[in-house]
């Protein structure tokens, strides 16, 4: 019975940890080499097998999916169905299992992530969910006030913005299309600066104001000391 029970457990395949080698953007497969050597009947080392076509787990649900790269040498957790998954994973239906074996390592689905002590995360944050590269400065966090902090090379956006607060900028504001303002503007040079204007500048339904003075409604002193008219256009 314990040689049996051992025979058993022997071949059941239940879950480690394994390593890219390959991986299939298109049917979001990979090729594993699994991490644990196991051990022949005479106790000698086994290579641990190579496992081809293995699904890869990411995070999706109700329509939308969160995706990132899989690279060879990233770690993660390789799981063994209880039952053979092959008609499944071809179909997506529910199937009669093709064959009859039983955590096998042809069954196995990957789950990217799971991490050895010498790749851990540098720099972790426990304050925060963070979205991050590895190594570089891109990243995407929301802490427990509730701040939302973003870094990067570049941020694109392709579509519609809506503020519905203040929003501070502390550098240069550049503005390839039409401006449209329909709350007013203030502005100040900031610092001695003046605010520079290139290009012709149309004012409809108003008056432009300097110091008090308004462009269409002064008036000045003629030559014999009477107010001109207003500005004529």
């Amino acid at each position: 019975m314990e040689a049996a029970a051992s025979d058993l457990s022997g071949r059941l395949r239940v879950a480690m940890p394994a390593i890219v080698t390959a991986f299939d953007d298109k049917n979001q497969t990979v090729t594993l080499q699994a991490a644990i050597a196991g051990t022949d009947e005479n106790g000698g080392a086994m290579t641990p097998p190579v496992l081809a076509d293995v699904p890869v787990k990411f995070p999706r649900g109700g329509g939308f999916a969160f995706t990132f790269p899989v690279n060879p040498g990233d770690e993660g957790w390789v799981l063994f169905a209880d039952r053979c998954i092959d008609d499944w994973f071809t179909t997506g239906l529910v199937s009669q299992a093709a064959e009859h074996r039983q955590h096998d390592w042809s069954d196995g689905g990957f789950l990217p992530g799971f991490s050895s002590l010498a790749r851990a995360i540098g720099s972790f944050r426990n304050d925060a969910i963070v979205m991050c590269q590895l190594d570089g400065p891109g990243y995407v966090a929301i802490d427990t006030g509730g701040n939302v902090d973003i870094n990067g090379t570049k941020l694109t956006v392709h579509c519609q913005v809506e503020f519905k607060k203040p929003v501070t900028m502390d550098d240069t504001l550049t503005v390839t299309g039409a401006a449209a303002m329909n709350g007013g503007l203030s502005a100040s040079g900031g610092e001695g600066a003046a605010a520079k204007i290139s290009g012709a500048v149309e004012v409809t339904g108003g008056d432009v104001t300097v110091d008090g003075i308004g462009s269409k409604s002064h008036h000045h002193t003629d030559s014999q000391n009477g107010q001109t008219s207003e500005a004529q256009a």
